[in-house]
């Protein structure tokens, strides 16, 4: 296992420097608020009692500083949002590539049984959701703690039982009430995560299989369930918005509460003139508007668990094992020969053997047929010679070294595969042939259409080569899609070539025509086929 972890600092530390000076700013803005609204109550409460006295004061000083405060804190709100979100879409966009690398290191045999819908949801709906771990998290309980702190300390320079007092509230109120009803909600939130992530599968089902659940009547269910779980989803967030109006308005109890009692415990104060009027008035409003630091709490509080639930999916993901294969040395030679001693594998110590004991070896002066039943371990070979997977016994061997020792990225550079599997990303050909071969031309990609028999279907399309192939090469048959991916696997020129299972959706002839056209043209193909086509155009069979 890996010692990856996704935290709080490691997501900060994305943006760090902008992070510092968002809080900065946000505590800034905080106090100027709160000195606005002191000043104001201390500047209307010295001239009511100067007109009630007969007393002469300065209004010019205090009508300036309440001036400056205004416009401090309109100012410092708007950097402290511009900087902050400007942070977070940073932070989110680090995440989304720090992920992204991790999940290109995770061992590719705990690779194969991840769905599309997992890294999917970590990279959107997971990732988007730690919005709050920064903005409503992190930021408001920093922000309250900071500002609450400051007006506690500064309350007890005057009077110390209220200072205790108004600590007291400031914690009932920022974090045994919410905690308690984040703890008594718990399940909720677990069923919210879980009922979302049900959803995003959904949504990517229907995505990628529309056509098959419309021919198979498995449409209507699959809406029935959908919205089933989406009308679930919107009476949860319903009861959240109420939670978070019920926290709101606690909150705002809880400052009328610490008003009346700074009135009220200062009052000795002012009677015995230890305090002026002005002051007197000054304290209970700063014991009410550090409050105001204290109302985002709720919904921070009221996230916290779904933040809690996307930190420990997107770690579930980082903490899959990391694939050691670029420990190796590099493999910088041309690949001669490949040979299998007694080379056994299976995917788990709970499953029987899927390759047992399989000795053989394929140099690149001639072409191979790898032929057995479907099941017997044909594509896992090309897995382990291309160094996807390690974890089997025997030896391999390639130029008679073992392939242990060599990084798996190098060993790949001289191999060219046509898998089983048609999967294409969403793009055009000429994309499709450009993730395989950044340097290729169109004269080139021609020619490897040419071979598999495509070159009229690509003309003819409206765009050529320019053609977007739909998600996935949803645009494509079987067939087309099938030769797709050979003439991919023929625009690279590698010391091995390896096509599995070549003819899938192809008819006879024309899988006998493009298999002799390939196998009659170069040198060290590697053909794995359950079937008999092509196999005369080999130098060898070798069968498990």
């Amino acid at each position: 296992m890996t010692e990856d972890k996704l935290t709080l600092k490691k997501l900060l530390s994305f943006e760090l420097k902008s992070v510092i000076l968002g809080v900065l700013i946000a505590v800034t803005a905080a106090v100027s608020s709160v000195a606005l609204m002191g000043s104001a109550a201390w500047f209307l409460s010295a001239m009511g009692i100067a007109g009630a006295t007969g007393m002469l004061i300065n209004i010019f000083i205090p009508s300036a500083l309440i001036r400056m405060f205004a416009l401090s804190r309109t100012v410092f709100r708007y950097l402290e949002r511009l900087i902050t979100h400007n942070a977070t879409f940073k932070i989110i966009a680090g995440l989304r590539t720090y992920l992204f690398e991790r999940i290109l290191q995770i061992e590719f045999k705990e690779a194969l049984n991840l769905k599309k819908s997992d890294c999917e949801r970590r990279f959107r709906e997971n990732s988007m959701r730690l919005e709050y771990a920064f903005l409503r998290d992190a930021l408001p309980k920093l922000l309250a703690l900071i500002i609450c702190t400051a007006a506690v300390l500064f309350i007890g320079i005057f009077d110390f039982l209220l200072a205790f007092y108004l600590a007291c509230l400031i914690f009932i109120c920022a974090v045994l009430i919410p905690w308690l009803f984040t703890y008594f909600m718990r399940y909720k939130t677990l069923s919210l995560s879980a009922d979302l992530s049900a959803l995003n599968d959904g949504a990517v089902k229907v995505g990628e299989g529309l056509t098959d659940l419309i021919l198979n009547h498995a449409d209507k269910k699959l809406k029935t369930d959908l919205l089933v779980l989406n009308d679930r989803i919107c009476k949860v967030r319903a009861f959240f918005t109420l939670v978070e109006d019920m926290l709101l308005n606690i909150t705002y109890l809880v400052s009328a509460i610490a008003l009346i009692l700074s009135l009220y415990l200062m009052a000795p104060y002012y009677a015995q003139g230890k305090v002026s009027g002005a002051c007197y008035v000054l304290l209970g409003i700063i014991s009410f508007s550090m409050f105001e630091a204290v109302f985002p709490l709720a919904l921070s509080f009221t996230k916290f668990s779904e933040v809690k639930h996307a930190f420990n999916e997107i770690n579930a993901l980082m903490n899959l094992p990391k694939d050691q294969k670029e420990q190796g040395k590099e493999f910088n030679e041309s690949l001669q020969s490949i040979t299998f001693n007694n080379v056994s594998f299976t995917y788990s110590k709970e499953s029987p053997l899927l390759i047992n004991k399989f000795s053989a070896s394929f140099v690149n002066s001639k072409n191979y047929a790898l032929c057995a039943d479907v099941g017997s371990g044909k594509t896992t070979l090309v897995y382990l010679m291309t160094s996807l997977l390690k974890d089997y016994s025997g030896t391999i061997l390639l130029n008679e070294k073992d392939l242990k020792s060599f990084s798996g990225s190098s060993v790949r550079k001289c191999f060219s595969v046509a898998p089983q599997s048609n999967d294409f990303f969403s793009g055009t050909i000429l994309d499709s042939f450009k993730e395989v071969n950044h340097h290729i031309d169109e004269n080139s990609i021609f020619k490897v259409l040419d071979e598999v028999e495509l070159t009229d279907f690509v003309k003819n399309l409206p765009l050529g080569i320019h053609q977007f192939l739909g998600n996935n090469g949803l645009l494509l048959s079987g067939g087309q899609a099938r030769r797709l991916v050979l003439a991919r696997a023929l625009c690279r020129n590698c010391d091995f070539l390896i096509l599995d299972e070549p003819g899938e959706g192809l008819d006879v002839i024309q899988e006998q025509r493009i298999l002799k056209r390939i196998l009659c043209s170069r040198k060290g193909v590697i053909l794995i086929s359950h079937k008999g086509a092509g196999l005369n155009f080999c130098d060898e069979i070798i069968r498990i």
